[in-house]
């Protein structure tokens, strides 16, 4: 199996769910063993786990529960228990919401590569979007696994904002529940149910928001430590990995990656870098036609963009040169895909 179809969740966010679990009073020994993970608490946060054992304990313990918003509850615990770790310091130290947040993007792999994030700006408004990165996520735990993650995204930016943000509307991919007033009680704006990903939308003017507590020298050397965390995980990590990473970071924050600026931020030469993703049988290129397509598939489907404005965001020279490739990547040009997703 290639290692980029490899998709982990840390032990980080397994102790998480096995807090809440306990706090709650859930008998689970057996769950665990179900899922082939044994009793596996409090491993160190550099320990890896299947996404496939990790959604599967979500299944038993919410089934277990009886609680049909346990997926909520659990987010909404995360906010008293994480709130002294590594990420959670990095982001204090940040010096605005916006740079909280790319970072936030950036070092989302400590936790999982399961998540794709992404952000998209229109008008007044933000979307803070987050999508699975692969396709069969579908059992019951990822609807539970998806409202804590939102959850836990209202608690940071909660956290970062002093409790002055007001979200505008919260999104999720599933079906609506039955009932819905915990969502409104949770999240204070509307629910929609069904959409192109999970995520929350709040005003633009957030992001230029200073955090109170920054301090630039303690954010340096917490990236260092995150930094080391990554370079010593237990997943092997690609360099067709680390370069989409990079590239889909770039290009959600408006800037055209090439191959010296990626090589750049990745610590390598242009020419090592050409060499390693050769020795990987791929080529940059390839990995930036690949972020661009699936950046742009999202972009379509939410439908908050034009076309002109999606092609300057994904770096091409105009409309025109967007539609051309995108017609080679899907076969199809955009109009025909956006009307063949409303039919």
């Amino acid at each position: 199996m290639s290692l980029e179809n490899v998709f982990f969740v840390s032990s980080f966010l397994v102790n998480t769910l096995a807090q809440y679990a306990s706090d709650v009073g859930i008998e689970s020994e057996d769950l665990w063993k179900l899922a082939g993970m044994g009793h596996t608490y409090y491993d160190s946060p550099a320990t890896l786990h299947r996404v496939e054992q990790f959604l599967l304990l979500w299944d038993g313990l919410a089934e277990r529960s009886g609680d049909p918003d346990f997926g909520l509850h659990c987010g909404e615990h995360s906010n008293r228990v994480n709130s002294g770790n590594l990420v959670t310091s990095l982001i204090l130290n940040c010096s605005t919401v916006r740079q909280a947040l790319e970072k936030l993007t950036l070092y989302q792999p400590v936790s999982t590569n399961c998540i794709k994030i992404s952000m998209f700006e229109q008008g007044e408004q933000v979307t803070r979007a987050l999508a699975p990165a692969f396709s069969g996520f579908s059992s019951r735990g990822s609807r539970h696994f998806a409202e804590a993650a939102v959850c836990h995204l209202s608690n940071s930016l909660r956290l970062l904002t002093r409790d002055r943000i007001r979200f505008i509307e919260v999104l999720f991919q599933h079906p609506s529940p039955q009932n819905t007033d915990e969502h409104q009680r949770i999240f204070a704006c509307p629910a929609r149910f069904g959409q192109p990903h999970n995520g929350l939308v709040f005003p633009r003017e957030v992001l230029d928001w200073r955090v109170s507590m920054a301090n630039a020298q303690v954010l340096a050397e917490l990236e260092k430590m995150i930094q080391a965390m990554l370079a010593q995980s237990c997943l092997p990590q690609t360099w067709a990995d680390r370069v989409s990473r990079q590239i889909g970071h770039n290009l959600v924050n408006g800037e055209v990656p090439t191959l010296p600026g990626v090589a750049r931020q990745l610590t390598v030469s242009p020419r090592q870098l050409q060499n390693r993703l050769q020795g990987e049988s791929i080529t940059f290129q390839a990995l930036l036609d690949r972020c661009r397509r699936e950046i742009a598939l999202r972009y379509l489907q939410s439908g908050a963009l034009s076309h002109i404005e999606i092609a300057c965001l994904l770096g091409f020279s105009g409309q025109s040169a967007f539609s051309h490739a995108f017609k080679r990547w899907t076969g199809i040009s955009p109009q025909q895909y956006v009307a063949r997703s409303k039919a």
